[in-house]
């Protein structure tokens, strides 16, 4: 299985509200079937970001979660979609750096 997790991450949200979602998304990598599962994190705010590319890999999903920024402007989730659409469709035709 594989899926992309949308993160708000916009100026809006107090930084504890971005902590909270860092540790959210560490407890659900550590309760996910890995390797047999795959996720990549997409944050948001106007804009979205790539914060890891899809992996079945505990450590390098997890490593990657205080990377977590806050994104410029109101959220819009159409843009995370799209990112998350493009990299649904490189793990599919298997370009480097899918984390497959």
């Amino acid at each position: 299985h594989v899926d992309t997790l949308k993160l708000e991450a916009s100026e809006s949200l107090d930084r504890l509200a971005v902590l909270r979602s860092r540790e959210f998304l560490q407890d659900l990598f550590e309760q996910l079937p890995l390797p047999r599962f795959r996720a990549g994190v997409i944050a948001f705010g106007r804009e979205a970001t790539k914060v890891s590319p899809l992996s079945g890999n505990l450590s390098a999903l997890s490593g990657r979660l205080d990377s977590i920024q806050k994104q410029a402007g109101e959220p819009s989730l159409g843009p995370a979609l799209q990112a998350a659409a493009f990299m649904l469709a490189e793990a599919d035709m298997g370009v480097a750096g899918s984390g497959r």
